[in-house]
């Protein structure tokens, strides 16, 4: 009797025959067969799992968790649930996944971002779509287990959400869809905390040139990629946003140079204080 009988019948002769199944020595052949239908079970559930997913998120409007402006996100399985390491530049960006492929222990997702803004009349606008990768490793866990909250894993129920958990400065410094002026408070201004207090704005000491790129070049592209940043009080950009994208590679090549900026930074009566700037790095193509 095959040993899935047992499974589907539920009768005393069929529970006396799994009985005399487990007791019998396993010939090779009943072996052969155990493995086959033990893992043919999970490839369903898993097939299915997956099949699920790709109905929840193929050709949506999604938001990731961790704003990654990165062409290539990388996030792995642990017991705390998805994690991954800080992306190098953030943005508030529109994700759609146009497929999904399954290789063992790793899944990948392909697809497109925009990056969501205001142009200068206040009307919404969305950069050029630039190709990402979203890989997750599961490192030995089930996917059938995990698939089925990964999008909530991976990916903010709704813009609003996304907003709402962006820092406040960062917030205040875009204009941002479907966000009327009083849903936030007016942006902080670049003083000193203290009422009353001698501040000093941050000066650039060091300027790095970015590199234009062969693709922007054969686009006779000319144009900025505005980014906000954090200078610390040791002087250096930190917690990068891309705010105004230009794509054509040109996005990392301004990142790159806004982090060989060195400043001298904000004081507030003597004391260095971190301080929030924008800068727009511009391009000008032949």
């Amino acid at each position: 009797m095959p040993p899935n009988v047992a499974f589907q019948n539920g009768s005393d002769a069929a529970i006396s025959s799994l009985i005399v199944l487990a007791m019998r020595p396993v010939t090779p052949l009943a072996l052969s067969c155990m493995l086959s239908f033990g893992p043919s079970t999970q490839a369903q559930s898993t097939d299915q799992a997956l099949n699920d997913f790709r109905t929840q998120i193929l050709k949506q409007h999604l938001f990731l968790q961790n704003f990654s402006a990165d062409a290539v996100t990388n996030f792995e399985w642990t017991s705390n649930g998805l994690a991954g390491a800080p992306p190098e530049v953030r943005t508030l960006g529109v994700f759609t996944i146009g497929s999904t492929k399954l290789h063992n222990d790793r899944l990948e997702l392909n697809g497109s971002r925009s990056t969501i803004g205001r142009d200068q009349a206040g009307k919404s606008v969305f950069s050029r779509e630039e190709p990402v990768v979203i890989n997750i490793v599961f490192r030995g866990a089930d996917p059938a287990n995990i698939l089925p909250v990964l999008k909530q894993q991976l990916f903010f129920p709704t813009l609003t959400s996304a907003i709402a958990a962006m820092p406040l400065q960062y917030r205040q410094m875009l204009s941002l869809p479907d966000q009327p002026s009083t849903s936030l408070p007016p942006p902080l201004p670049l003083e000193c905390p203290v009422a009353g207090a001698h501040f000093v704005r941050p000066k650039v000491l060091h300027q790095e040139e970015p590199d234009f790129t062969d693709e922007a070049r054969l686009a006779h592209f000319s144009g900025s990629v505005t980014i906000l940043f954090t200078v610390d009080e040791n002087g250096h950009a930190t917690d990068l946003w891309l705010a105004k994208p230009a794509g054509l590679g040109l996005d990392q090549n301004a990142v790159k140079a806004l982090s060989g900026y060195t400043f001298k930074p904000a004081t507030c009566d003597g004391t260095t204080v971190r301080t929030p700037l924008t800068v727009d790095v511009s391009f000008q193509g032949g």
